[in-house]
């Protein structure tokens, strides 16, 4: 789809013209919703961080519908500052809750949106610039909810940057910090519960890359609207790497683990090509799934990973691993291999959508 800033921005009105609609006839702003096993009796989770976050995904439709229109621009970088200013702009707006008024503060969505996209630091520098005017205590109790449920995707650069708030709360009385005193140090002890756990799990030679990158495909797949068994994959293929219950490792197990999300993740990309230009898959293969990756090989350009995803592909669909390793450190290292790639293939099909 193409657009230019006028237009972008006419979009993006559309959508905040909604929330503020939605807000002021008493719609709830968000909610992060219990998708696993048993979700019509699982009760919301509680304390400093969820123990299953996986298992958790923000009901927000404006914040979706910005996501959309985000992957259409954002291999623009003119479009993609635009979108970006827009954002910052109504970040920092005094929005006044009432009924029906038109008033309804939609900042919120706003720093959720910058959140959610990846531009955390960006998100708090703006809430700090907006605390000396306004209560920010509608913005913070989002942070609060996203560490709870997202804390994984945060790198030790982003919760310095989140304790700055903590910092200044300390040393100002304005009315954006003193209404919030309490969330305020709520996050800070998230924060410092992440950043120990963080370590526990280094010191026990955990990759923390791999794990938060395993985080951005689930929320791709969910963005995309991918099949939800596709998650539900990743996180069996990580439990199953973890899980010491037996005496040995089965490698054929496991790796059965990642042939099905292989398989349903080219699927799923190779049908989302399809709905686009509207072409028939090739036959030069035996199998459909064996055509369909033909298919997306071919349109997402995947020229530089050609062998790599081969290679994969030809391990994945193996009987037996590596002898010159143990089984469970080959299945590791196939399993981050297709993390990475999987990551990759989202982000070419961003790019192939956006034309």
């Amino acid at each position: 789809m193409v657009m230019d800033s006028k237009e972008l921005e006419e979009k993006m009105q559309i959508i905040f013209n909604m929330e503020r609609d939605r807000l002021n006839y008493g719609y709830p702003e968000y909610g992060y919703q219990y998708i696993g096993p048993g979700r019509k009796t699982r009760p919301p989770s509680t304390g400093l961080i969820s123990e299953n976050s996986e298992s958790y995904n923000l009901d927000f439709p404006t914040l979706d519908s910005l996501k959309k229109l985000y992957i259409q621009i954002e291999n623009n970088e003119k479009m993609k500052k635009s979108f970006l200013k827009f954002l910052l702009n109504h970040a920092s707006k005094k929005g006044v809750p009432s009924n029906a008024t038109g008033f309804a503060d939609v900042s919120v969505l706003s720093f959720a949106t910058l959140i959610k996209l990846g531009f955390i630091n960006m998100a708090i520098d703006a809430l700090i610039g907006k605390s000396d005017r306004y209560d920010i205590s509608r913005p913070l109790r989002f942070i609060f909810s996203f560490i709870h449920y997202e804390y994984p995707v945060l790198t030790p650069d982003n919760m310095k940057s989140i304790i700055r708030l903590n910092d200044l709360a300390i040393n100002t009385t304005n009315i954006g910090y003193r209404n919030s005193v309490i969330i305020i140090n709520n996050i800070r002890k998230q924060i410092n519960k992440i950043r120990y756990d963080n370590l526990l799990k280094e010191l026990e030679g955990i990759n923390f890359q791999i794990n938060q990158d395993r985080l951005k495909v689930i929320e791709k797949i969910r963005l995309f609207g991918f099949d939800e068994s596709l998650a539900k994959f990743l996180d069996k293929a990580e439990a199953y790497y973890w899980d010491t219950s037996k005496d040995e490792f089965d490698w054929a197990s496991g790796i059965g683990i990642l042939r099905e999300f292989s398989n349903v993740l080219v699927e799923n990309v190779a049908e989302n090509i399809r709905k686009k230009i509207k072409e028939g898959y090739p036959k030069e293969r035996k199998t459909l799934i064996g055509n369909m990756r033909l298919y997306t090989k071919k349109h997402l350009d995947m020229k530089e990973l050609d062998k790599l995803f081969d290679a994969l592909m030809d391990i994945i669909n193996s009987k037996g691993s590596h002898k010159l390793i143990s089984d469970r450190e080959y299945y590791r290292l196939t399993k981050n291999m297709l993390i990475e790639i999987a990551l990759i293939i989202f982000t070419k099909l961003e790019k192939f959508l956006s034309k």
